[in-house]
């Protein structure tokens, strides 16, 4: 979250207009107050699904989101605020210079590639930056391949692994051992 954060900054700073997501929702509203106590103007931060779901409530597709409720929630969630999501922004045409995603383990990789994809208005300049934790963080019932997919979806995206614990110290991770 900290890099997350970092990255949405140092590039808002630099004139970028930034989207800064995650998949939990109480980390995402810790985000926008962050964000807004900060007085980062240039990035739009909260939880992907609430994102989404203010697009496509603003939008000519707001009749089918509700009529969609009824359906499981891992396909609301999972596929229908995605796929309803991606066609309200194109339709605003609401664009980003860069994405931010963090819990990025937790998402559908070639749903958010679409998301994203939209965002960015599928510009090569544009920059996406996906953080997630496939080993010790997926907690949504992704399956085991979800790097893997996440690669996939994500084709020539560099990639690069963190060995180091920089979430507590020391002494925390002891004492809740």
């Amino acid at each position: 979250t900290n890099i997350g954060m970092e990255a949405a900054r140092r590039l808002s700073l630099q004139g970028k207009r930034v989207l800064l997501a995650c998949f939990n929702r109480n980390l995402g509203f810790w985000l926008k107050k962050h964000v807004d106590d900060q007085g980062l103007s240039g990035i739009v931060a909260g939880h992907m699904h609430a994102l989404l779901r203010d697009r496509i409530s603003s939008s000519s597709f707001a009749e089918d989101l509700p009529a969609a409720t009824g359906e499981g929630n891992a396909d609301l969630y999972g596929r229908i605020y995605f796929d309803l999501g991606a066609l309200a922004i194109e339709e605003a045409n609401e664009r980003f210079d860069a994405v931010v995603i963090d819990e990025a383990q937790d998402f559908d990789p070639e749903r958010l590639a679409d998301v994203l994809k939209a965002w960015t208005g599928g510009k090569p300049d544009a920059r996406s930056i996906l953080l997630g934790d496939f080993t010790r963080q997926a907690l949504y019932g992704k399956s085991a391949d979800a790097l893997e997919k996440l690669r996939s979806a994500f084709a020539g995206a560099p990639t690069f692994g963190l060995s180091i614990n920089c979430r507590n110290t020391r002494r925390i991770a002891t004492q809740t051992d």
